[in-house]
């Protein structure tokens, strides 16, 4: 502001010179007070327009400051490569196994999505070492996991079975007798046994309600991200099923984070097994797995915008109906209960 009066002054004094050229000009005229007080005038309304737009200025660089130290949220996704140690799992026609290839798959996705500036990638496992199911879990749920993906192969009698496939958990069983058969083989655990795990301290009624109003909405969200998945998948490969699937595996039990189960092919078919050890196939699923991630949290970070966050749950009403949920990222809840049973929740949670 100071450099601006001082530049007016000069710029007065320069006027004053130019019009002492004209002989009808004199300081003790008339002509002299009226060009003054215009000039005085026009550089009134000058200064103001200079301070405002100065002003102006220096509030939307404060703002673009404050909107770009604002951290964008991370995503963490817990990658689970299937089976392990002790625990082959498929064994393909040429003796793959199948702990060999998830594993490997497993490390390139997180490889990739810890290049993402939203995304940080957890294994469950980096190296050929058995993890029981329930500690699978438990790790995604210690990580705060936004998302949990396994990886696993498949195998069965029939040698031309060939395709990827995506599971998502199902309450009331596997949609087809092929997915019942392969869930046979994943220790399934019934949702209630891990309610209650979860929510040791509520009556069986308030805890059973609660870990279905979660899971209903987790399950919707898990479908979601298993359709993004698959079509990124029908890019690079074979589809074995066109549509997700759904079956019991305990791995996908979370009852608040949206988790899919990836069977990247049939190691018992030939052609496919020799496909799966494969370096460069292994790092185009790897980047189709992280594209179908990618969409979905896109579409669903759109989503977000709309909706609420809070929903309130009423003991009182959950003992004598229950509610379903509405279809809503489960790990973004907050369930508001009376008395003691906010203490049962998750601190993050609270």
């Amino acid at each position: 502001m100071q450099k601006f009066s001082s530049n007016m002054f000069h710029i007065l004094l320069k006027f004053l010179h130019m019009l002492s050229r004209f002989p009808f000009f004199s300081l003790r005229g008339l002509n002299c007070k009226l060009t003054l007080g215009l000039f005085l005038i026009i550089c009134s309304i000058t200064s103001f327009a200079a301070t405002t737009s100065q002003t102006l200025g220096n509030h939307a660089v404060k703002k673009r400051s404050l909107v770009s130290t604002k951290k964008p949220k991370r995503y963490i996704v817990v990658i689970d490569a299937g089976h392990g140690g002790k625990d082959t799992g498929a064994i393909g026609f040429s003796g793959v196994k199948e702990k060999d290839v998830a594993l490997a798959v497993a490390r390139d996705l997180a490889k990739q999505m810890n290049a993402q500036p939203n995304m940080r990638a957890i294994l469950t496992r980096q190296r050929d070492n058995f993890i029981p199911l329930r500690t699978r879990l438990a790790l995604a749920r210690r990580g705060r996991a936004d998302l949990f993906i396994a990886i696993h192969a498949d195998a069965e009698a029939n040698k031309a079975a060939q395709g990827a496939s995506v599971y998502t958990l199902s309450q009331r069983g596997a949609s087809r007798e092929a997915a019942r058969w392969l869930a046979k083989h994943e220790n399934y655990v019934s949702l209630d046994e891990v309610a209650f795990a979860e929510l040791p301290d509520q009556s069986q009624v308030v805890r059973s309600t609660l870990i279905d109003m979660a899971q209903t909405a987790t399950m919707n969200e898990s479908l979601q991200l298993g359709r993004h998945v698959l079509h990124a998948l029908h890019k690079v490969t074979i589809l074995h099923y066109r549509s997700v699937e759904q079956a019991p595996f305990m791995v996908l039990k979370a009852p608040d984070i949206p988790s899919i189960l990836v069977e990247l092919g049939y190691l018992s078919n030939v052609r496919e097994e020799r496909r799966l050890v494969n370096v460069h196939y292994q790092h185009q699923l790897a980047r189709a797995l992280l594209a179908g991630v990618k969409h979905y949290l896109l579409i669903d970070g759109i989503r977000s915008l709309y909706m609420t966050k809070n929903i309130t749950v009423r003991p009182e009403l959950v003992e004598g109906r229950r509610r379903e949920a509405p279809s809503r990222r489960a790990f973004q809840w907050h369930f508001v209960l009376r008395d003691s049973a906010l203490r049962t929740l998750p601190q993050h949670e609270r």
